[in-house]
Order: structure tokens, then sequence, then C-alpha cells
């Protein structure tokens, strides 16, 4: 529900956000409802994958029930495929204990113990997807279920593409009486941006057709058409309308894709200093082998980067599963492990942001100049991150990435991207790790891990987490200063990784050290305490700088 005193195409606007938010988070919606309301007026919404129903009234009009009542009965006589669920998502009955702090508890002996406290609420258990929606591979039309062991990550954006990550195991047929089931895999729903440059030349299939090394890309993919739009709204209104918080002509300018991927292990479940190494050697390769092919990959950051051997899954995995399965459905059900990869390293994916290199402008190196002290000083205060619900209207001169993981020229001068700037990224990668996690994460493969173990400290979050009084420019200048002293730098690895694995092993830190000696420039006559970001850097220098850390 969303009130305004007197606006009351604005509102509308902003609650038609809020459903497509909801939406998101819950892909398997199709289609939702919502309630505006302003000093004199009511209106009720419908939208769906097809466009926006609206009805508005006067509040004192005896006509709003019928009008309710019209578009309730109107959902409820819809046809199955557009009753309010995605046609893809099956979803049955579960039931989920209270949180710990929650649950009754007594000291006392002699007080009888209340039953715990359970929630039931429909979950996710298949997902069916049609084989006439598959983008690739071209030649393979059946239809395909997946079991849903668990929801990943669902802690993407409410706007752009809203990933979300599930963990499942895909059907490959049966005996007719059992039903046999091959994982785990990663199936992410998420919605593609029809100007992005990736979606456009279909940058993926590129990448595939050039086979360009340690790189994760999706061995199906299929596309669902557009996600929730504005259409319901004429040209006149978008365009009066043009400078309130939503940008109502870009909503409808996504496509629902689904992507299936193998399911890999994350940087934080490495298990020794060996496979995070040779995992930042290969992830340099990545980059490497993406620009020899024109590519660049635009959105590097800890979720981005994955670790290429695979472990076996462990038997109680497949079956709760398949007591799951037999549960629902009525019939046996039998999980196999597919095929594993021993290759000890790194991966790239999550190839949606990608685009081509261009030729760079030559941007004249600006001395750091500020003291360190002072700016830090300076920004003691960290605003909240901005939550801003207005789509990012895309755009050739729009910079990409995640900002605490952006190059730092990049959050400073704009586009074009360079391979140098993805470079940069592992740099921001592996301190940000080390701020991330104490050691490496003990959970069994497979299941979620969080992206951060503990907050990041005052100092990193100034730069890190994008405080709304700063634009890029400005971040990128506090992130030059902080990392332009590294006697500072080093200093406060030593006091916010205090008893951290990182500190007891210092080949971690070493590794680190070579990144920044190969990325940042050496300091001058002129600035004896200072160094700068080199903006450009030959992607085989670091191979060879991060293949001798490793050895170590």
């Amino acid at each position: 529900m969303e009130a305004k005193l007197s606006n009351l195409y604005n509102a509308i606007l902003q609650e038609l956000v809020y459903m497509r938010q909801q939406r998101r988070t819950q892909p398997w919606l199709r289609s939702v409802m919502g309630m505006v309301i302003t000093t004199k007026e009511i209106g009720i919404l419908r939208a769906d994958s097809l466009g926006v129903e609206q009805s508005t009234f006067q509040k004192d009009s005896s006509r709003g029930v019928l009008d309710i009542v019209r578009i309730c009965c109107g959902l409820a006589r819809s046809t199955a495929i557009h009753r309010g669920q995605h046609e893809s998502f099956h979803l049955h009955d579960a039931t989920t204990l209270a949180p710990p702090h929650l649950r009754p508890f007594s000291p006392d002996p002699f007080i009888a113990k209340e039953a715990e406290m359970k929630y039931t609420h429909r979950a996710v258990r298949f997902i069916a997807l049609k084989g006439d929606r598959i983008h690739y591979p071209r030649n393979e039309t059946q239809d395909v279920t997946f079991y849903v062991h668990c929801l990943l990550q669902d802690n993407g954006s409410l706007v752009g593409r809203c990933p979300r990550i599930f963990c499942v195991s895909r059907e490959v047929g049966g005996d007719g009486a059992t039903r046999s089931f091959i994982g785990p895999y990663t199936l992410k729903t998420y919605y593609a941006d029809h100007e992005s440059e990736c979606y456009k030349e279909d940058l993926i299939a590129v990448a595939r057709q050039a086979q360009v090394k340690k790189l994760l890309l999706p061995t199906a993919e299929w596309r669902y058409g557009d996600a929730l739009s504005m259409r319901g709204f004429t040209a006149d209104v978008v365009e009066k309308y043009r400078d309130s918080h939503v940008v109502p002509n870009m909503v409808s300018n996504r496509e629902e894709v689904f992507a299936l991927s193998d399911m890999k292990r994350v940087l934080a479940q490495s298990s020794d200093y060996a496979e995070f190494s040779q995992a930042f050697v290969d992830f340099a390769e990545a980059i490497a082998s993406l620009a020899e092919n024109g590519l660049a990959h635009r959105d590097l950051s800890i979720g981005n980067v994955l670790l290429s051997r695979d472990v076996e899954c462990p038997p109680a995995f497949f079956a709760e599963a398949a007591s799951s399965v037999q549960e629902i459905t009525n019939r046996p059900a039998v999980f196999l492990q597919r095929q594993l990869d021993d290759r000890v390293g790194g991966i790239l994916h999550d190839m949606d942001m990608a685009g081509r290199l261009r030729p760079s402008r030559r941007v004249k190196q600006a001395p750091v100049g500020d003291d360190w002290l002072k700016k830090m000083i300076e920004t003691t205060e960290v605003p909240a991150v901005s939550s801003t619900a207005q789509p990012v209207v895309p755009q050739r001169g729009f910079r990409t990435g995640t900002p605490p993981f952006m190059a730092i020229q990049l959050l400073i001068s704009g586009p074009p991207h360079t391979v140098t700037h993805d470079l940069h990224s592992l740099l921001f990668v592996a301190c940000l790790f080390f701020w991330s996690f104490p050691r490496f994460v003990e959970i069994p493969f497979p299941g979620p891990v969080p992206l951060t173990a503990r907050p990041w400290p005052t100092e990193v979050l100034r730069w890190a987490n994008r405080p709304v009084s700063f634009n890029l420019k400005e971040l990128g200048g506090i992130k030059r200063t902080f990392f332009s002293h590294p006697a500072d730098l080093n200093a406060i690895f030593k006091r916010t990784l205090e008893d951290d694995l990182w500190l007891e092993d210092v080949r971690y830190l070493a590794l680190f050290w070579e990144l920044y000696r190969v990325l940042w420039a050496q300091p001058t006559e002129q600035t004896p305490d200072e160094t700068h970001d080199k903006a450009n850097v030959d992607p085989k220098e670091l191979i060879t700088a991060l293949e001798t850390a490793a050895k170590l």
C-alpha cells in the first residue's frame, strides 16, 4: 500500500514498484495487487506480466465496492496460466520452526514445556521449464523438471536483474515407477535488460563460441518473455511523471531468464592456501582470455568468483531429497551425483553484465594529494546505504559493476571499461574477502554460504558501503586515498585481521601485496609515501606475479 497526500499518479507509480519488487522477491508470483490512497481518491491495482489494470474512485463514492469486487472476481476467474502463480513453479506446503529467540523457554523444571511454534508456508519444490522456451542449446526441445533443494541466494537487488539462485537436481527419467534426478546444479532466475550490451549481442554465446578459459557459462538457458511492465499507462502520463521517483517506461525493458550451471563452491570454502592462490591465478587467466576475445567481465566481486574443484555431496543430502519427492508425489525417487571436476583452481561466472572492450581514452593520472588521516577524519560519519527503488536507465556511459569492487579509475573517470579495471577488481576481491571472513568457512557442500561472515571495519565502510552523500566519483577519490598509503594499509591489516588465518599464515597477505605491486605504481620523489593505481596493466604480468605467490 502506498499513501500520497495529493498526487494519485505518483502514488500509483510508486505502488507498482513495490508490487514489482514483491514479484521479484518471489519470482513464482504471476500477478500482484496493490492499493493507493490520497486525501480524496482511492486506487485499486492489479498487475501481471501483460500489463496493469487500475481503477480509481473518490473516497465518498459507493461504486468503489463494486470496483473491488470486479477486480477480485477477475483475478479469481482468470486462466490457470495467469492465476497469480508462475506456470513453471510448483509450490507445496512446508513447515518451519520458529527462530530460537521466539521459542518458549523457562528455567523452572516444574513448568510444563510449551510446544515449539511452527509456521506453515508454501515452498518451491519443483521448477518445470518448457522446451519451446529454450535459448541454448538450440537443439534441445524437451521439457525439463528440476527438484529444488534450497534457495542459495535471495539477497540480490529488488530492482535491475534481481537474481535468485536455487540449488536443484535435474530429472533425467526413470523406469516409470521411480523418478531419477542428477545434481547438484544451480538454477538462476533473473531479469535481463533488453538494452544491455550482453543481452543485445548475446555475449554469453560469444564467450561460449570463443571457448574462453576458466569461465563457468550456463549449460542451458530458457527465456520466458517480458517481466512485469508498465504498459497500462499512456505515453502522455509516462512523460508527465518522468521526474517522479520511478521511470515507468524503463520497467518493461527486461526479460525473464532461467540459466542452469554446475554448482560450485565459493571462495570461502577453499581447503588451503594452495587452492586459494591457484584460484587467483585462474581468475587472472580468465580475465586475460576474455580480453583476448575482446570481452570484459565488468562485474567482478566475491560472489562472482568460484572454485573449480567439485566435492561429493553427503549421502544424507540426496536421501533427504528422495524422501521429500516420495512424500510429495507418492513415487519413489533416486538422486545421483553428477560427474565431478577434480581440477584445483578457480573460475569466473555471472557474465550477465559483460561488455565488449573498446579503445580507452588516455587520462592523465592525477596525484593523490589528500592527507590520508584528514580524509578519514572528514568522513567519520558513515551514512546509510541508498535504497532507492528507481530502475537504472541503461546507457552507454553508465558505470557497470559493484561499487566496493569497482576499479578506482572507473569510479572517477567512468567508461569505457578496460581489462585493467577487471584486474584491479581482483585486488579488492582479495582484501574485502580477508575483511569478510576470519578464515575459510567449514560449511558442508552443497548449501548456502554467507557472503560475509562479519561486518567490515569502519574505515573500510567509508568507501565500500556506498553513502548517499557521495557520488561514484567522490567515492573513488576516498578509495584512492585509502589505498595510496601502503604503510597505513598494512597497519590496518594488522589491527583488523588480528587472530585471523590471514595473519597467522603470511602467504595470504603476501599474495595481496603481489597484486598491489603489479597494479599500483611505486612511490616517487615527489610523493615518497604514496602510490597510485596504474591505468594500464598487462594481464600476463599479473599472472606471472600470482604464480610466484602461489609457489610460496
